[in-house]
């Protein structure tokens, strides 16, 4: 018997058996979970934590529990957390070195959860540093609505002084003074006159010492009467230049027509800079946080490369064999929770085909997602490495998700509130190589606007009046329909925007300052009708005594020389200048 049964050669071998399964059984979770998180941090380029690892190999199951992959940009935020992962892989497979999962389960998938600990790797790979955070191309035009506010309130505030208001004033200045000017040479010739007179009273007293005066006197009444008519001739064509010049003031009032006109016509907001100024601050996060996930995902997935050639001798394939991947999920159920408009949605999904030799295997993975509750959302996603180049879709919908209010623009100068309404989303991307494409669409229903705007327009219209008459304008459009394109490179995104938001909110100032402008221009030249009419009564009123006042001047003056004249004749002077001989001749 003890021939039969040679204990010291089977105890030996028997133990070490028994050890083998022992480490199979417990010792494999160990290493399982010491490369899972080798592997994770070195592709992600933050900590990756895993709980518990158990795997069997009699059953060929692997389960993780407690998986945590860090944010490699938020050290303290997880990129995304589960609860457990349990795989249940080919074991035909794995005798030919093949790890394939028939079928997987990953539940309590979450994202963007805090962390206790920072999940920084203590040194980074420079190459996660190049691939990090990045900022899109700023479109916010903050400053494009602040800047035709303060135009159109520049226009309304300016100097809108008017042309037939300005001669009116001018006629003011310059025709009693023209009046005034004549007054003081009326009364400057009555002076003269009465002078002379004088002159020849004191004459008369002595004429023989004073001939050569008396023999002047006839042209000096000459010449005063020249002038005296001259006064006269200028007082009688003054009517006629007054005349013409209130026919210029009211040909001036065409030409303040054309000056309103053209100062109060206010250039058209545009409505794509409208639209990019209201909803870019509220669009800039998301749409970054999106393009953040699509190159987070394409450095994850798999590359694509063709295997390389094995080093030495060559692989053999029969007729009817199919070549695998050294590593293929076939099919994996998903299960988790996630945020969406600051709402807890739960989802469940399936990923199907991934590998890390795509080329092999011949076929894109696939990766479907579905919400419930509140938000219900369809998500699809194809990952297509079989090709020349990468090729990633992504599409999404929902139907119905409920947003809160929403803050558009700035309050304190233009903005919106966007009272909480029911909206429709929709998703489609696509990625060929680094060429990004796709829209991603908001539909708002039965939306209720509130305007806010801050500019007075210097007093003319307060901002209360503004503001109901945008009220009234957008109240008119309840559909709010937002789009966001998006091309470019993945690397260097461009993106753009457009709203109905912003040719509705447009449309209304236009149309508000529009209506304003034509009632400024009425109330302007009202007014300044109004002002000519009272300049040109009160330059009447002055004109007519002014007028009179000079006449009455020219009256004096006018008699004095008459009598004068009379004197020159024979009369006052009793002809003594004209009866002398000359000086000379009264000593010869």
């Amino acid at each position: 018997m003890r021939r039969l049964f040679r204990w010291k050669y089977i105890l030996p071998r028997l133990a070490l058996v028994l050890l083998l399964l022992v480490f199979c059984e417990y010792g494999v979770g160990v290493i399982l979970k010491y490369s899972v998180r080798q592997g994770g941090q070195a592709a992600v380029g933050a900590k990756v934590e895993v709980a518990k690892a158990s795997a069997s190999v009699l059953r060929t199951n692997a389960t993780l529990e407690g998986i945590a992959v860090a944010d490699p940009h938020n050290p303290m935020s997880n990129l995304l957390e589960a609860d457990r992962l349990t795989l249940d892989f080919d074991s035909s497979a794995a005798l030919r070195k093949k790890a394939v999962v028939r079928q997987g389960e990953l539940t309590g998938l979450r994202f963007a959860t805090p962390r206790e600990t920072s999940g920084a790797l203590p040194e980074k790979d420079p190459q996660h540093e190049q691939g990090g955070a990045f900022q899109l191309p700023n479109i916010v035009g903050s400053g494009a609505a602040k800047d035709w506010l303060v135009g159109v309130e520049e226009r309304f505030t300016g100097d809108l002084q008017l042309e037939s208001v300005r001669l009116a004033e001018e006629l003011r200045t310059k025709w009693p003074a023209e009046y005034a000017s004549l007054e003081s040479r009326a009364k400057q010739l009555q002076a003269e006159i009465k002078q002379l007179g004088e002159q020849i009273k004191l004459a008369r007293e002595n004429p023989l010492r004073n001939v050569a005066f008396l023999q002047s006197v006839p042209k000096r009444i000459t010449d005063l009467k020249t002038e005296l008519q001259s006064v006269k001739d200028r007082l009688a064509k003054l009517p006629v230049e007054v005349r013409a010049d209130r026919q210029a003031v009211l040909a001036a009032r065409v030409h303040d027509e054309q000056l309103l006109r053209e100062k109060l016509n206010i250039r058209a907001m545009d409505a794509e800079s409208l639209s990019t100024y209201l909803l870019g601050d509220q669009l800039a996060a998301p749409v970054t946080e999106l393009v953040g996930w699509l190159r987070w995902a394409r450095r994850l997935a798999p590359s694509g490369d063709k295997p390389s050639e094995a080093s030495r001798g060559v692989d053999v394939y029969f007729a009817g064999c199919r070549r695998t991947p050294n590593l293929l999920v076939e099919s994996l159920k998903l299960s988790g929770a996630a945020r969406l408009a600051g709402r807890p949605v739960e989802f469940q999904g399936q990923l199907a085909d991934f590998t890390t030799q795509p080329q092999i295997l011949g076929k894109p993975m696939l990766l479907s997602l579905t919400t419930s509750g509140a938000a219900p959302i369809q998500l699809r996603a194809r990952v297509d490495r079989t090709g020349q180049q990468p090729v990633d879709e992504i599409v999404a919908d929902c139907p119905s998700v409920t947003l809160p209010q929403l803050d558009l623009g700035k309050q304190d100068t233009l903005g919106l509130s966007v009272s909480p309404s029911t909206a429709a989303l929709s998703l489609s991307l696509s990625l060929t190589g680094d060429r990004l494409a796709g829209d991603l669409q908001i539909v708002q229903q039965d939306v209720k606007v509130t305007p806010h705007v801050k500019a007075s327009l210097g007093g003319v219209l307060t901002d209360v009046d503004l503001q109901r008459a945008l009220a009234r304008q957008l109240a008119q459009s309840p559909r709010l329909v937002t789009t966001v394109t998006l091309s470019g490179d993945l690397d260097h995104p461009e993106w753009k925007l457009w709203s109905t938001a912003g040719p509705a909110l447009a449309e209304a100032m236009n149309n508000a300052v529009t209506s304003l402008a034509n009632d400024r221009a009425k109330q302007l030249m009202a007014k300044g009708e109004q002002e000519v009419a009272e300049h040109l009564g009160k330059l009447d009123q002055e004109i007519a005594a002014l007028t009179s006042k000079v006449t009455a001047a020219l009256g004096e003056p006018a008699k004095a020389l008459q009598a004068l004249a009379g004197a020159g004749d024979g009369g006052a002077l009793g002809g003594i200048g004209s009866r002398l001989a000359p000086m000379g001749s009264l000593f010869k």
